[in-house]
């Protein structure tokens, strides 16, 4: 959908919604960030490469929250295996995800929009399905259409909410989003 909303306004706004947090949390990312190393050590920051608006690549940030532990072979454990106890805390709380905002400050994300995918997963979607990148993704995208059938894999629905959404984004639609996520 191409609209003075999608163009411009969206990106205005995710930048007066962001900032202020962004602002407010540093304190909170830096005490974050002490911990972390104390608990796992350097580096501090897991960094993946995602795949954003158009198909452009960027690289998220969050904190790192799992040890570097191997088994007999020298293989890496499960990452089940792997978190820390504080690691577990900062996942249920979703405070590894804080730094998202510098990516929507940056332009790589949005405040509501389709989760940005790792490189390896977007080139195994269909066609339709990637249209999802035909907008910035975002920290979250909750679920506003319900595909029927349990037959259909929770992907797959996650996929089409995402389609749905980069097809209907508007202002009151993210407002809506907005609600859903608080709610």
């Amino acid at each position: 959908k191409d609209t003075f909303y999608t163009r411009y306004g969206k990106r205005f706004l995710d930048i007066i919604i962001a900032f202020i947090p962004f602002v407010i949390l540093l304190p909170i990312n830096l005490i974050l960030g002490i911990c972390t190393f104390f608990d796992v050590g350097r580096p501090i920051f897991f960094k993946q490469t995602r795949v954003g608006k158009d198909g452009k690549t960027f690289t998220m940030i969050k904190f790192r929250n799992m040890n570097e532990k191997k088994d007999k072979d020298g293989k890496l454990l499960p990452p089940s295996q792997r978190v820390t106890k504080f690691g577990k805390i900062v996942r249920k709380l979703s405070l590894d995800e804080l730094l998202n905002l510098w990516s929507v400050l940056k332009g790589d994300m949005s405040i509501i929009g389709p989760r940005p995918q790792p490189v390896f997963i977007h080139e195994r979607l269909c066609e339709r399905h990637k249209m999802r990148t035909s907008v910035r993704p975002g920290l979250e995208c909750p679920r506003v259409i319900h595909v029927p059938g349990e037959e259909i894999f929770k992907f797959q629905r996650t996929f089409e909410n995402d389609v749905w959404y980069a097809e209907n984004v508007s202002l009151l639609l993210d407002i809506k989003m907005v609600f859903l996520l608080v709610k």
